[in-house]
């Protein structure tokens, strides 16, 4: 956290301005001849009106700092998570159907993501707290502003840090209970302007809660994944589904979430996931299809409406036999959603980040777990070896299979993608 006297640049440019806005007169001036009395009875009114001051606008220009979901801070570290989750989460609890889950999640109504932002000052003479970046994409003490909830079921794309909208607020007077009114920007190249001003590096593409934590840098990928291409690829909700062919019925489902890989958009860290898999089901005659997450922390909640419109659009029904799992590393968060709220046939645990908002619940359904790690892929984060030791425990209650190898961060993923297969 710093304050800054000097922001320039863009940042300059968004500033609330401090100017208030003149009320646009009600009516067209009279061409009337009045008499004395009227025109000073007239100007006595307009005194009067004057003496009151003309209000702000309450709304504020910020900037998008992170996610709160999914998003540990020093204060409190675990993981948060939105209405419609919790209420979910209750729901299966009670024995509610997938259908009736579905039917619920899509009203939309009680789904509120929640961002930390940075309220832009009034002027460059107060600027106060700025947010630092210490030369990383990843915010230093988020918690420390403003939390503000998406509470408008129009607005559907995901925010990006360093993206500006305009935000109001429930209580005026004391500001609290932020919301967002609007999106200004939420561009890429934006988003990454802004970050760059505030000493940060830029993340392309990334989505916001991708700077939640800093995760393992792992093995270099090579740029042919980056490149990936497929007909046989479709986007639904930007979530990546393969292989998908005309005329299809019915398949069986894999869900597998991507990692979080260093300066790659999220579309190239679907395609870490594609490269493989593609390969790996060449010439086959399966009817799997994998469902590749727009996110590694995608709530698995939000996924039921993709297999919906695949469904209804695409006329593949994946009801029929009961979903597989998988996913790797930093994609260990959007994993957590899902064995929490679904019983999958096979879940594949690949070398998962064991941050605090990865770590499974005693909720877990599902009873076929393999989990696959490698503590030597870690080995710079100091972090690791209490983590890994929490993870491994939240499983004991699942009769999950736990193995520990020598095999890098990659080949670990595309074993899991070949078991899913089998």
């Amino acid at each position: 956290m710093s304050s800054n006297l000097d922001i320039g640049g863009l940042l300059a440019a968004l500033l609330n301005s401090d100017v208030e806005s003149f009320r646009a007169p009600d009516v067209n001036r009279g061409l009337e001849s009045v008499s004395v009395s009227t025109a000073l009875n007239r100007s006595r009114v307009r005194e009067q009106n004057n003496s009151n001051s003309t209000p702000r606008n309450p709304t504020k220009k910020a900037i998008v700092l992170q996610s709160v979901a999914g998003s540990p801070t020093n204060v409190s570290p675990e993981e948060k998570t939105n209405w419609l989750g919790a209420a979910n989460s209750i729901l299966s609890k009670f024995g509610a159907t997938p259908t009736q889950k579905e039917l619920f999640s899509a009203t939309a109504f009680s789904n509120f993501p929640e961002y930390y932002v940075w309220v832009l000052p009034d002027n460059a003479e107060d600027v106060g707290n700025v947010p630092t970046f210490n030369e990383t994409a990843y915010v230093v003490n988020p918690e420390r502003f403003t939390k503000c909830t998406l509470n408008n079921a129009s607005i559907l794309d995901d925010l990006l840090a360093g993206a500006c909208v305009r935000i109001d607020y429930e209580n005026r007077k004391l500001r609290t209970g932020a919301y967002v009114v609007n999106i200004i920007n939420n561009s890429v190249d934006f988003s990454n302007a802004v970050i760059q001003e505030l000493g940060g590096m830029p993340c392309a593409g990334a989505n916001a809660s991708d700077v939640s934590a800093e995760h393992a840098g792992g093995d270099v990928i090579g740029t042919e994944a980056d490149n990936f291409n497929s007909e046989e690829v479709i986007y639904i909700n930007n979530d990546a589904i393969y292989p998908y062919t005309e005329g299809m019925t019915s398949a069986e489902l894999i869900v597998y979430y991507h990692g979080i890989e260093p300066n790659k958009n999220i579309k190239q860290r679907q395609n870490t996931i594609l490269a493989p898999l593609t390969q790996q089901m060449s010439g086959t005659n399966s009817n799997k299809i994998f469902l590749i997450p727009a996110g590694h922390d995608k709530s698995y909640l939000s996924l039921l409406d993709t297999t919906s419109k695949l469904k209804s659009e695409k006329g593949v029904d994946t009801d029929a036999a009961q979903p597989k799992l998988g996913f790797w590393s930093g994609g260990a968060v959007g994993g957590k959603t899902a064995l929490e709220e679904e019983s999958f046939a096979q879940v594949e645990i690949a070398d998962p980040s064991p941050q605090n908002n990865t770590i499974p619940s005693g909720s877990i359904r599902s009873s076929n777990i393999n989990m696959i790690y490698n503590k030597a892929n870690w080995s710079a984060e100091s972090w690791y070896p209490a983590g890994i030791e929490s993870y491994i425990s939240a499983l004991d209650g699942s009769r999950a299979t736990i193995t520990e190898v020598t095999d890098s961060r990659y080949d670990i993923m595309t074993g899991s993608i070949e078991r899913l297969l089998k």
